[in-house]
């Protein structure tokens, strides 16, 4: 990407998973910001583990067929949000979601002796934090400023319009669990303006999420984990990175 201004570069194809994808889209949107390279959109192949971003932008097609074909694609701004700063392209994760991401990066570290005990450790501390509702985020909005508990939050990248539709976990007891279908579903824990009415796990509207603990966040995003300083703040990307996609 640094040297992007020394050669005729149409686009930036990326062989890799999500997680690689945002890396890449990060590092682009950094780069045009300083100067030091000019935005060029993205060509997201399908050659990772979950293939999400690439699946929604391309359905089935494989990577030979992209690039054989990406001359015949157009320039389209992707969804993107953006936690303290960091892109990304598929969902962000804040709590226990984060830990069940840690433990299966563990498992795929294949230069590590202890990888199946630190799997199960990272397992069992994410099922404790999952009924320990320790985050407390508030919702903004013009409307109705609203602030809770959380042991978990999970965020896709916002829909047109930059508004995001988040779930919000606040489990105490297994049967917590069991109730989230029911819950998702029907809209039990919501209220009638779309707020918290003492579900065990919910849907919310938001433009900005903001979450702060004692301790600092597990996170994630695009299916990386990582550990972010709190209060975190997630908002929908004001400049967000373009990719190459089908005319239709």
């Amino acid at each position: 990407i640094a040297r992007l201004r020394e050669a005729k570069v149409d686009a930036i194809a990326i062989a890799g998973g999500d997680g690689t994808i945002r890396g890449v889209a990060d590092a682009m949107a950094e780069a045009a910001a300083d100067g030091k390279a000019d935005a060029l959109p993205l060509l997201p192949l399908p050659l990772g583990t979950a293939n999400l971003l690439p699946r929604s932008l391309y359905g089935d097609r494989g990577a030979r067929d992209l690039l054989d074909q990406a001359g015949e694609f157009r320039r389209a701004p992707l969804m993107a949000g953006t936690l303290n700063g960091r892109i990304f392209l598929v969902a962000a994760a804040i709590g226990f979601p984060s830990t069940f991401a840690r433990a299966r990066e563990a498992l795929r570290d294949d230069n590590r002796p202890d990888r199946m005990v630190s799997a199960w450790t990272r397992l069992a501390t994410s099922l404790r934090q999952a009924f320990s509702p320790r985050l407390r985020y508030r919702l903004d909005d013009a409307r109705h400023p609203v602030r809770a508990r959380a042991s978990g939050i999970y965020v896709p990248v916002p829909r047109k319009g930059g508004e995001f539709e988040g779930v919000l976990v606040h489990w105490r007891h297994p049967a917590d669990l069991l109730r989230t279908p029911v819950d998702l579903f029907t809209g039990a824990g919501n209220g009638d303006d779309g707020h918290d009415a003492g579900g065990a796990t919910r849907l919310a509207q938001f433009r900005h999420l903001s979450v702060d603990s004692r301790k600092p966040l597990s996170a994630m995003i695009d299916g990386e984990p990582f550990m972010l300083d709190s209060p975190a703040s997630l908002t929908a990307c004001d400049t967000p990175p373009e990719a190459l996609i089908p005319p239709s």
